[in-house]
């Protein structure tokens, strides 16, 4: 990063980044000597008020209760979007146009990608 564009110093831009429990950064388009990325940073909050029990296969697609490989902490927000997911995978199985295996891969793989806290 030349630093140009961010708006502010280089070492404050940094400096954001002391409680940062996870970052990627992806590469958008090169142009030239011009590389345009894109950052997803996710800070580290450690109150337990802003975090759900998540089961990573819920108990309705047949995920085991008190497996603690099948558990996790989840920010509130994250949880909430993964439970439309959940629920759109169980009506799917439950509909039979989706198989019980199927829907334990999908999720899984869903939730592979969001990182912990």
């Amino acid at each position: 990063m030349g630093g140009d564009h961010l708006g502010q110093s280089y070492d404050s831009f940094a400096g954001g980044f002391a409680g940062t429990a996870f970052d990627t950064v992806s590469i958008d388009a090169v142009n030239g000597s011009t590389v345009s990325i894109r950052l997803h940073a996710v800070k580290a909050d450690k109150n337990p008020a802003h975090y759900e029990e998540d089961h990573i296969v819920p108990l309705e697609l047949g995920g085991a209760p008190l497996d603690p490989a099948n558990l996790r902490p989840v920010p509130l927000a994250q949880a909430h979007a993964d439970d439309r997911l959940e629920d759109s995978l169980h009506r799917a199985v439950c509909a039979s146009t989706m198989t019980l295996a199927a829907a334990q891969a999908q999720i899984t793989q869903a939730k592979s990608g969001e990182g912990n806290p």
